[in-house]
């Protein structure tokens, strides 16, 4: 890779330092090649590149108007390594992506040194090791070794994105079709009083139709075994497209709760529609 060292001493050295590595990441990141008679590009490549910045040129970059030039030089870059910085300098690199962008941020630590920026990242990783546990103490999820990072990501945060897209829906399905077949029976009995469904059916569904798939799903619903998430990686990337959870699938989900609450509601009326039988009516 193509390496931009940032090793200054002073805010305008800095400053003309990053100038120049904007300039050269910008060269380094255009196409290449020769373009063919359909106007397309034969044999472009991209050339990477990787930010080397030290503690020190961080002092005078963070917190002043050199940041914006910082994030448009780390933007054209493909790995960005930061060395020799504080613990608060940690946590101003992860506020300058979070400021700066709608993604999500992930900080891994082992020690009291990441404390804060494990704090300012989304989503914060704590190894427990030799340095303590200060860093496992402030994360959001705890591991005993690096690697378990791999099938943290691919395996358990797939399954949970997979899991998550459907309990939503679920939910808006399950609190559609019971809303809408309320609907229904205020329309044909002309917004009375009565109540379609009785507080023990009304609790019992709530419970039943809550519960009991939330756990089946929580604990056995699999799209793939562990063992194909992590032979491709690329199935992470479901998370990404939106492939579980999306504006179209809501909305399918909604018109499925229209047809089916009026199934539910429509069917029993029309078999009792000849009957005397009423809501108020008992069998003793």
């Amino acid at each position: 890779m193509k390496q931009i060292i940032v090793n200054s001493n002073s805010k305008d050295s800095c400053r003309k330092s990053l100038e120049d590595a904007i300039i050269m990441s910008t060269k380094l990141a255009t196409t290449s090649g020769t373009t063919n008679d359909t106007g397309r590009t034969l044999g472009a490549s991209l050339t990477p590149v990787a930010l080397i910045i030290d503690g020190t040129s961080l002092v005078y970059i963070l917190d002043s108007e050199l940041e914006e030039m910082l994030f448009e030089l780390a933007c054209n870059c493909s790995v960005v390594l930061c060395c020799r910085v504080a613990p608060l300098q940690k946590a101003g690199i992860v506020a300058l992506v979070k400021k700066r962008t709608s993604d999500m941020t992930l900080a891994i630590g082992d020690g009291a040194n990441d404390v804060s920026m494990i704090q300012m990242a989304d989503v914060g990783f704590g190894i427990r090791g030799q340095e303590g546990r200060q860093a496992v103490m402030a994360s959001d999820f705890a591991m005993g070794q690096f690697r378990f990072i791999v099938t943290l990501l691919l395996v358990h945060g797939h399954w949970n994105y997979q899991r998550m897209g459907y309990m939503i829906l679920y939910n808006f399905y399950r609190n559609a079709v019971f809303v809408l077949v309320l609907f229904w029976y205020v329309l044909f009995t002309c917004f009375t009083l009565s109540t379609a469904i009785n507080e023990w059916s009304s609790v019992l569904y709530s419970v039943i139709y809550t519960s009991v798939p939330t756990t089946v799903v929580g604990i056995l619903d699999k799209d793939l075994n562990r063992w194909t998430l992590l032979k491709h990686p690329q199935m992470y990337g479901a998370g990404h497209r939106e492939e579980s959870y999306n504006k179209r699938l809501f909305w399918i989900t909604m018109i499925d709760t229209v047809w089916q609450s009026a199934v539910v509601f429509f069917i029993p009326l029309l078999a009792y529609w000849s009957s005397t039988i009423d809501a108020s009516c008992y069998i003793g």
